[in-house]
């Protein structure tokens, strides 16, 4: 056979295998392009909602104790709402076509500092709950962090917990029924609590008579930033009961998507300390084309300009110039303290302090243990977190 011959039939062979893997290729990389556009998209529009919320809850009216379920479910409602005009607007589609996008939503949820709400699958008003064709998502109620604990003398404790040591207990013995709420403080004193000095008095009856809490303590402390079974029962009853409310969104989401094979991702321990520990939105998508596959993805967007909570990373001082984290060498004077989220006028020309940009981990709270001034900058610490938390309003 000639030569000319052997690379005519050589050619013929080649040329489709060379095409197809170049298209394949193409497709690979249009692929990953997609997937990194896709999460660009997610995040920015979950960024936007938790922004949209914080302009909500620092608005005059949240300044008032008087804070309904109403008033918060309408301004999360709003969020979220923004969240998938975003969406729909970012992949190129109209608001009115929103519901396009959603579609690809199992659930969203966003984490306050006493409970959380989702935004699930949902019938379509005036369609038969039982006609799973198609859907839409409303928000459900807000479901708190609370566990019921029974007592050795037969007294039920039913305990509310939250992102921050703020509690309440409400028991319940031969039809008797006491609410008591306030902040958890380590050794069982009043440090400037507005609510009930003695809520860490109560908190420690009942862990007395219960096999499943531990008194509060020095060595057993209700601060979120230290380690303590106290921490550890809190932490669990919250992981329990988002994990809860996250799964049956997603079981909506199968009924009516059809996607049996669908189940929620596997969130990262750091996934939960962010969530576990600050105010936030996550969001989670599914089945998105992407060229040669379908992408799961998803996102958390913490909040931290909001009126829920007041955590161990609002609280700076001031030097007059700058202000510090409690930790930082730089810092001499203990007795300016102050929340982030509530900064007055002359505070919000205060420049941040570079050491602590630069050494997170020495300007934290958590260092203070051997210093030589550990004490007192611990009992300003507290002093600045009870002044922020008591200008908060709790329900």
């Amino acid at each position: 056979m000639k030569l000319e011959n052997l690379i005519i039939i050589f050619i013929a062979l080649a040329l489709p295998i060379i095409l197809i893997l170049s298209l394949f290729v193409e497709l690979s990389v249009d692929t990953v392009a997609n997937k990194i556009k896709y999460k660009t998209y997610l995040d920015k529009a979950a960024h936007e909602t938790i922004v949209a919320y914080e302009l909500n809850t620092t608005s005059d009216k949240y300044k008032s104790p008087d804070i309904t379920e109403d008033n918060r479910m309408r301004d999360i409602d709003a969020s979220m709402n923004m969240f998938s005009q975003n969406m729909a607007s970012f992949f190129g589609q109209s608001s009115a076509s929103k519901s396009a996008i959603m579609t690809y939503v199992p659930c969203l949820l966003f984490t306050l500092y006493d409970g959380y709400y989702v935004y699930v699958p949902s019938p379509v008003d005036g369609i038969s709950s039982s006609d799973y064709s198609t859907f839409i998502h409303r928000l459900k109620p807000c479901a708190y962090y609370v566990k019921i604990y029974e007592c050795n003398d037969g007294t039920l404790a039913l305990i509310n917990y939250t992102i921050d040591n703020y509690i309440r207990i409400t028991t319940l013995k031969e039809d008797q029924y006491i609410e008591s709420k306030g902040y958890l403080v380590p050794d069982g004193t009043n440090d400037g609590n507005q609510y009930e000095p003695n809520i860490t008095d109560k908190f420690n009856e009942i862990a007395n008579k219960c096999a499943d809490l531990t008194p509060i303590s020095t060595s057993n402390s209700p601060y979120p930033w230290e380690e303590s079974t106290f921490n550890e029962e809190k932490f669990k009853v919250m992981q329990d009961s988002i994990t809860q409310g996250l799964e049956q969104g997603m079981t909506l989401y199968r009924r009516y998507t059809g996607m049996s094979n669908f189940t929620m991702p596997e969130l990262t321990t750091t996934d939960w300390e962010m969530i576990l520990h600050n105010t936030c939105f996550a969001a989670f998508m599914q089945g998105l084309p992407v060229g040669l596959s379908t992408y799961n993805t998803y996102t958390i967007a913490i909040s931290t300009g909001n009126n829920d909570a007041v955590v161990d990373t609002d609280i700076y001082f001031s030097d007059g110039t700058y202000y510090h984290r409690i930790g930082c060498e730089k810092l001499t004077d203990f007795s300016q303290g102050f929340s982030l989220q509530n900064m007055s006028e002359e505070q919000r020309n205060l420049k941040p302090c570079y050491y602590c940009v630069i050494h997170t981990t020495e300007s934290s709270f958590q260092s203070l243990d051997g210093k030589s001034n550990a004490e007192e900058r611990k009992k300003a610490y507290h002093k600045a977190m009870s002044e922020a938390r008591n200008s908060l309003p709790k329900g």
